[in-house]
């Protein structure tokens, strides 16, 4: 019976582990979203390539986008790994994600909630494959005469979709 007890001690002990370190995460995802925010903010040239980098990824909310600069300032289109896979294209090995919120639902309790857990996107150029896929449509903004092409140093928009490198 010691042993079951053990065993149950052990489990209860993981959990908790496991309960403190997400715990940590999120905090840590928190402090990061705030020191992006502010530089954003603070430096003329941050916020216009957090603009640049917005208009190109306008699926993502602003905290994700931010997010994600402040951990590869060099960031352009990003993704999920199910995405990229979808587009033809793969993740380089050896490549880690940047972190994001990411929508959950949950039911407790026979009760349905909505919160977050931590996912991971990557930049297209942690990624090979297809080249030009289309991994991106311009909103309309970006249809007209006026800006007939865009570029950018991993991709190029003309008319209306964007194009994967070649890798």
């Amino acid at each position: 019976m010691a042993k079951l007890d053990d065993l149950i001690q052990q489990k209860q002990q993981r959990d908790e582990d496991w309960k403190a370190k997400k715990t940590a995460e999120r905090e840590e995802l928190g402090q990061l979203s705030d020191d992006a925010v502010m530089r954003v903010t603070s430096e003329p040239g941050a916020y216009l390539h957090y603009l640049d980098t917005q208009a190109i990824n306008p699926r993502y909310s602003a905290s994700n986008v931010m997010l994600a600069m402040a951990q590869n300032p060099d960031i352009t289109y990003i993704n999920s790994l199910e995405v990229w896979n979808r587009l033809g294209r793969s993740v380089n090995r050896d490549e880690n994600g940047m972190k994001i919120r990411v929508s959950d639902t949950y039911v407790k309790d026979g009760r349905e909630y909505h919160g977050y857990k931590i996912g991971r996107v990557f930049d297209v150029t942690q990624t090979h494959g297809k080249a030009g896929a289309d991994c991106w449509t311009a909103p309309p903004f970006l249809w007209s005469p006026a800006a007939p092409c865009i570029r950018t140093p991993f991709m190029i928009l003309r008319r209306r979709v964007l194009r994967c490198p070649a890798a």
